[in-house]
């Protein structure tokens, strides 16, 4: 790749893959890089995807126990074992895409009259730790 070839990054993506660190020694989150560029996580997920789909930057993850965040791949390894986590996000991407085409659009209604003392909640009233009206760590 010549330098020609390269499209000129922003500020804030330059920023932004200045932070990602080499290699899949060291991680970031995307807590950490939200934090230190002073924007919302999201806006550091969309800035990524640019980095990755516009520039062509190998940025990978990990998600597990032991290791989570972000890194730019330097070797094939480390890419192919990046990729795992983006791989199985697609897959229950997909089963999330398929249960959603394929639901009874009439189970809500079913749902409320088997459990009447749920109540739908105001949208403007945003839930609290406790009011999370399932456990998270059980859907998988």
């Amino acid at each position: 790749m010549t330098k020609d070839n390269l499209k000129p990054m922003n500020y804030m993506q330059k920023r932004l893959f200045g932070l990602i660190p080499r290699g899949d020694e060291r991680l970031v989150t995307l807590a950490d890089l939200a934090n230190i560029l002073e924007i919302d996580v999201r806006s550091v997920q969309l800035m990524v995807n640019q980095l990755v789909i516009k520039f062509g930057i190998p940025i990978c993850s990990y998600r597990d126990k032991f290791r989570s965040g972000l890194f730019i791949a330097i070797t094939d390894e480390q890419r192919l074992d990046g990729l795992i986590t983006f791989k199985e996000q697609v897959k229950n991407m997909n089963m999330r895409i398929g249960s959603v085409e394929n639901a009874d659009l009439t189970i809500t209604k079913a749902y409320e009259r088997l459990h009447p003392e749920v109540k739908q909640k105001n949208f403007q009233q945003p839930y609290t730790q406790l009011e999370i009206p399932f456990d998270c760590d059980e859907i998988a």
